[in-house]
C-alpha cells in the first residue's frame, strides 16, 4: 500500500511539472542550471521538462551563455543532442540550422534519425535546395548502413525529401532509393499517394 501511496505521489508531482512547464511558467528549481556541466550528463526529467518548456530566445541564451566547445552539438551528450535538434525544428534562431546540420552527421543513430525527419518537417514544401543536399550528403554517410544494408534513418532521408518536395528533391529521393532493394520499395511505397 505504501509503494503505491508513493508512486501516486511521484505521479502527481510529475504532472505538476509537466502543467508548469506547458503553462509558460519556469519551474524555480531548474532555474539556476549550470549548463556547461549538466551538457555532458544525461538529461533528468526536470531538467527535459524545463528545456522544452523555453521559449526559443531562452534556449538561445542557453546556447549562446556555454562555453565554446559547446556550441559544437557533438560535445553534449546523446539525449540533450536529441532536445536540441527537437526544439530546432521550427525555430529560426541563428544557431539552429547549424544544429541540424551537425545533427545529420551524429555519431548517435537516434539524433541522425530524428535530424532528417525534423528537416523534413522544417522544410516541408519548401523545395530548399541546401537542405536536400544536407539530406543527400547524410544519406551516403557510412555509418547509416549495417553490412551493406540501409538503417531506418535512410527511410527518414527519404520521407524528408519527399516532405520538401519539388522537382530536386523528388529526383533526388529517386536516385538514392535505387541503392537498395528496400529502400527503392519504401520510395515507391511513399510516393504512391
Amino acid at each position: 500500500m505504501k509503494t503505491k501511496l508513493s508512486k501516486l505521489r511521484i505521479l502527481a508531482a510529475t504532472s505538476i511539472v509537466f502543467a508548469i512547464s506547458f503553462n509558460g511558467l519556469k519551474p524555480a528549481f531548474a532555474a539556476d542550471i549550470d549548463w556547461n556541466t549538466t551538457a555532458k550528463k544525461p538529461s533528468t526529467r526536470k531538467n527535459w521538462v524545463y528545456f522544452h518548456g523555453l521559449s526559443g530566445d531562452g534556449r538561445a541564451g542557453i546556447w549562446n551563455r556555454t562555453d565554446k566547445p559547446l556550441h559544437q552539438l557533438k560535445n553534449w551528450h546523446w539525449s540533450w543532442r536529441l532536445g536540441w535538434v527537437q526544439s530546432c525544428t521550427y525555430d529560426n534562431q541563428d544557431y539552429c540550422g547549424s544544429v541540424l546540420r551537425q545533427a545529420l552527421t551524429d555519431k548517435a543513430l537516434v539524433v541522425r534519425a530524428e535530424a532528417a525527419t525534423r528537416l523534413g518537417q522544417r522544410y516541408e514544401g519548401s523545395k530548399d535546395m541546401h537542405a536536400i543536399n544536407w539530406l543527400e550528403a547524410a544519406y551516403q554517410n557510412p555509418k547509416n548502413l549495417r553490412n551493406t544494408k540501409p538503417l531506418f534513418v535512410q527511410r527518414r532521408i527519404l520521407y524528408a525529401l519527399k516532405q520538401i518536395d519539388g522537382e530536386a528533391a523528388l529526383n533526388s529521393g529517386q536516385r538514392l532509393a535505387q541503392s537498395h532493394v528496400t529502400t527503392t520499395d519504401y520510395w515507391q511505397k511513399i510516393n504512391r499517394f
